[in-house]
């Protein structure tokens, strides 16, 4: 019988707006005792160490590594081969031992503060362990929410998860042009500081943009890709009671990328059509201001409503 992790751990500070953090501690080839930080990124089903590791600590091969790389889709559609290990890691008094993708070294340089970005902890980690990624107590713990026993009513915003992890792997939200119908896909992404969006999507949805002519690079995993700064408006669907749809209007800044969209996975929905594009993402910076709490045990992003 597998025992529960009970999981209380508080972000990691940091000066400038960043993704979500927390602190970890592993053992290193010299067999002290190193601190770290670990991104905590709703945007990917992966769980990744970055290659500077391999020099510090021993990794081994995980055991789950039947066939000694998987694929992995990068910001630009690239597709990367990553062999899976062992990390061995302890979180707020817990101690892990899960198989993570080894990443290329483009990721090595991240550092926070004083410390290391040693790797990220996707959605497979959040959900196996039941986890909350609580931007309005700014902590990381374990789900204590009984889903029969939830009130929507409680909330100033509530949206499920099921969907989007059932069918992308990731949390999603449905965006819309405030007056307008139709909907762009859009990830919950607490790995990127910025909310990003295509460039096409914004047009082809009527969302209303201004868009700053200087440009910048954006780098994640595969690659590097350039972005125009400005803002957007929109507004997220979401729930105001389990049969009632309500939408919550934003204009917020955005990175507005050239690409045709964000991610395609190319699957097929209950009906056997084709999955439309990831368009969009809302980042932490977003998450943080707004106080979002993305719930894995009870499969639920909300806000909670200010008495």
């Amino acid at each position: 019988m597998k025992t529960k992790k009970y999981i209380d751990v508080e972000f990691y500070e940091v000066e400038d707006d960043r993704a979500a953090f927390v602190e970890v501690t592993y053992k290193g080839r010299d067999k002290r005792t190193h601190r770290g930080l670990m991104m905590l990124d709703t945007g990917s089903n992966i769980n990744a160490v970055f290659g500077k590791m391999e020099k510090d600590v021993e990794l081994v091969l995980s055991p789950d590594d039947e066939n000694g790389k998987e694929e992995v889709v990068g910001i630009k559609g690239t597709k990367e081969q990553m062999v899976q290990v062992c990390f061995p890691f302890t979180m707020g008094g817990t101690a892990f031992n899960e198989p993570f993708l080894l990443m290329n070294r483009q990721m090595d340089e991240m550092q926070v503060g004083e410390l290391p970005v040693v790797g990220v902890l996707g959605n497979v980690f959040l959900q196996r362990y039941e986890l909350v990624v609580d931007y309005a107590e700014h902590s990381l713990h374990t789900s204590t929410i009984v889903p029969k026993d939830f009130a929507i009513e409680q909330c100033e915003y509530f949206c499920p998860m099921y969907m989007g992890l059932k069918y992308y792997g990731l949390p999603m939200v449905f965006v819309k042009e405030t007056e307008g119908d139709q909907e762009v896909v859009t990830v919950i992404d607490t790995g990127s500081a910025d909310n990003m969006a295509s460039r096409m999507a914004v047009e082809r949805y009527g969302l209303p943009c201004s868009l700053q002519d200087e440009t910048c690079d954006i780098t994640g995993i595969g690659g590097t890709v350039c972005a125009r700064r400005g803002r957007v408006e929109f507004g997220v669907k979401g729930f105001a009671s389990e049969r009632q749809l309500t939408v919550n209007t934003y204009n917020d800044d955005f990175m507005v990328v050239e690409q045709p969209a964000l991610l395609d996975v190319g699957g097929k929905d209950e009906e056997g059509d084709d999955l439309p594009p990831v368009e969009m993402l809302l980042g932490s910076v977003f998450l943080g201001r707004e106080g979002w709490v993305l719930d894995f045990g009870a499969q639920a992003m909300y806000k909670r409503r200010v008495a």
